[in-house]
């Protein structure tokens, strides 16, 4: 494609990075959704039907299969873009909307008290994997690990009678 023709679909740079991370998020929904047996429409919509646990599980098998998309695409590029004025800023913060959704559906469907603070437990709990694994720790280390952490029991996680 040449560069005029770049221009023509995607108006500028931040058009074409946009584009980028959406098509990679479509992408990477697919094969997450794939090995959790659902579609990716269910992802989204809340059709799927499983729980937290089930969801980390499925996340940390995709991330440690591609360490290097993990560090550019989530850790890099989504660091940078805590600045307000980058051109992916608005991305990423609807990307999280969306992740913490789901995330916050397969908690209540797992019965737990106060999911929206569960599910940004969990939230943070990988985030600090992919970090880890970024650098080159290795996934391996931390998955029977964050497996015992969503088992703990803690205040907010008393299942509801």
């Amino acid at each position: 494609m040449t560069e005029p023709a770049v221009i023509y679909h995607f108006k500028n740079k931040v058009g074409l990075l946009i584009a980028v991370l959406e098509h990679r998020d479509r992408e990477d929904m697919a094969t997450f959704a794939h090995s959790l047996g659902v579609e990716p429409e269910d992802m989204w919509s809340g059709n799927a039907q499983f729980g937290i646990r089930d969801i980390c599980a499925a996340l940390m098998e995709r991330n440690a299969a591609q360490p290097e998309m993990v560090r550019l695409y989530i850790t890099v590029l989504q660091g940078e873009s805590l600045n307000e004025h980058h051109p992916a800023y608005e991305y990423y913060q609807k990307r999280e909307h969306r992740v913490m959704d789901t995330l916050t559906r397969a908690v209540e469907r797992d019965g737990l008290a106060d999911p929206r603070r569960e599910a940004r437990t969990a939230l943070s709990m990988m985030n600090g994997i992919r970090v880890r694994l970024a650098q080159g720790s290795g996934i391996g280390r931390f998955s029977g690990r964050l497996e015992c952490l969503c088992r703990l029991p803690v205040a907010s996680t008393v299942v509801r009678q």
